[in-house]
């Protein structure tokens, strides 16, 4: 569900990939993509800041109440944890 424009959505995601950066969508493909590097141990970023829809986990952020998406919240590194 994109909440932008597609010409802003093409915009930034140029931007991004001129810094160096492989972008993925959130799709079923680009989770395996992303699951791979981190397997051949790669560093991966999650764009996942904003909480569109408003139904996220209730956070504190630089000291203010804020709203993360859920799958943010829950995607965190642990060390020793191993992916399967």
């Amino acid at each position: 569900m994109r909440t932008v424009a597609e010409f802003i959505h093409e915009g930034v995601t140029y931007l991004r990939a001129s810094k160096g950066f492989d972008l993925e969508e959130a799709t079923p493909g680009g989770l395996r993509r992303l699951m791979r590097a981190l397997r051949q141990g790669g560093t991966i970023g999650l764009a996942t800041d904003r909480d569109f829809v408003r139904n996220g986990v209730p956070v504190r952020f630089f000291g203010h109440e804020t709203t993360l998406p859920a799958g943010a919240c829950g995607s965190r590194w642990r060390p020793g944890r191993r992916s399967s």
